[in-house]
């Protein structure tokens, strides 16, 4: 159940994202159905989606979402994949104690 809310989670943002990605929405409120912990990872060199659009994902997640910014990675993530993916682990075993 919490594997398929984050799942969903990540959906939803990709999709709010692309509806907020126009410089006119930026300071569009944006409202979140997703309670619980959130994790955005977002590269310092995103090319497609830029960092205010995860910082509003911040400010719209509130506590406790964390955004954790990878310098020098792209938008997906290619460079520093091992970075990437220990942040998650290390996110998944503490919302799920394992």
């Amino acid at each position: 159940m919490k594997k398929t809310a984050i799942l969903l989670s990540l959906v939803l943002m990709c999709l709010l994202c692309m509806v907020a990605l126009g410089d006119s929405n930026r300071n569009v409120p944006l409202k979140s159905p997703i309670k619980g912990p959130v994790l955005l990872l977002h590269g310092s060199r995103n090319g497609t989606v830029p960092l205010w659009c995860s910082e509003k994902f911040l400010e719209t997640y509130g506590t406790p979402a964390q955004l954790q910014v990878i310098k020098g990675e792209n938008h997906t993530i290619t460079r520093h994949r091992k970075v990437m993916v220990t942040r998650t682990v290390e996110f998944f075993q503490k919302v799920f104690g394992l």
